[in-house]
């Protein structure tokens, strides 16, 4: 699948970061946490608590210190597949 970006420069992260994408949709139109992100991914739950940490790193999400709120800077409706 390619996918055509507002945003060209974070193509190829997305490309091969795909549980990124997957954090930054679940968090795009609501606060959740961390919990209620794992109920949607199968990945364990150290992976997911790392690309959260590292999104909030890049300043592509907002988190609070315990991972009970999180909220995409992105928004993930203005990507095309």
């Amino acid at each position: 699948m390619e996918i055509s970006l507002c945003y060209p420069h974070l193509q190829m992260f997305f490309l091969f970061k795909r549980l990124y994408w997957k954090i930054l949709h679940l968090c795009n139109h609501k606060v959740v946490s961390k919990q209620g992100i794992m109920e949607h991914l199968t990945n364990t739950s150290q992976e997911v608590e790392d690309a959260i940490l590292e999104l909030f790193d890049e300043y592509l999400i907002y988190a609070n210190d315990d991972l009970s709120e999180i909220v995409s800077l992105i928004n993930t409706d203005l990507i095309y597949h």
